[in-house]
């Protein structure tokens, strides 16, 4: 079985090369943007035809394989929410433990898409093999502030 330890949502993530550890920059818990008012050419800045904050940033993850089973891999999903509940994303991979005990997984941004002010919610799941159903280990809020020039 595979055991989520943490998630943090930061502007930038450095691994060291000697050691394998992580430094983690910017801790994210809200940010604060600044529009100017909109104008046609701004409204064409968009993320899969939609309109995208320019945010860069990291969702960091660290899991581990528990002592008691042999388990090398296990199923999770990553959702971000809007302020609505509208899913933006759901992306699922394995976490695969074939040569260690712990594995960090990082996923990065540089933009979000748009759906106003408000909290964001970055939750990352893990499926239940016996019962094939997604338990969530780790919701990240992210509160937006938008203020217009």
């Amino acid at each position: 079985m595979i055991k989520h330890i943490w998630s943090v949502l930061c502007s930038q993530s450095l691994i060291d090369a000697s050691s394998n550890n992580i430094s983690l920059i910017g801790i994210l818990e809200e940010i604060h943007l600044t529009r100017k008012p909109s104008s046609p050419k701004r409204q064409k800045e968009t993320t899969k035809g939609k309109p995208a904050f320019r945010i860069v940033m990291e969702w960091v993850t660290l899991w581990e394989r528990t002592q008691d089973e042999s388990a090398n891999f296990g199923p999770v999903r990553d959702i971000v929410s809007a302020p609505s509940g509208e899913i933006l994303v759901q992306e699922e991979y394995n976490v695969d433990f074939g040569k260690h005990n712990r594995m960090r997984w990082r996923r990065k941004f540089s933009g979000l898409p748009e759906r106003g002010p408000g909290r964001y919610q970055f939750c990352t799941q893990i499926k239940d093999e016996k019962t094939n159903t997604w338990e969530s280990v780790s919701s990240l809020p992210l509160e937006v502030f938008v203020e217009t020039q």
